[in-house]
């Protein structure tokens, strides 16, 4: 496995938990981030079933999934109220 997986795989780990601590702090971002179950359950999958992961899934994912959700989380940001 390549150091650059590893990368990847950690930064989609955490991703993937903080959306899952934000989405039970505010469960509007289940609607707000359509794929949000879809990115808690690859971290789940990274972190508990590693060695059933393929380099293709991981590839779709960073290519295919991550721009679209990107763009969901920086529109809920926007949408925010400010922090106090």
């Amino acid at each position: 496995m390549t150091v650059v997986r590893l990368a990847i795989e950690r930064l989609l780990e955490i991703v993937g938990e903080a959306l899952n601590v934000a989405s039970r702090d505010e469960p509007a971002l289940i609607q707000a981030i359509p794929d949000i179950a879809l990115a808690i359950g690859l971290r789940n999958k990274i972190a508990h079933d590693y060695d059933d992961i393929s380099d293709e899934v991981i590839w779709d994912t960073i290519t295919n999934d991550i721009p679209a959700m990107r763009r969901h989380i920086e529109a809920a940001m926007a949408d925010a109220p400010p922090l106090s």
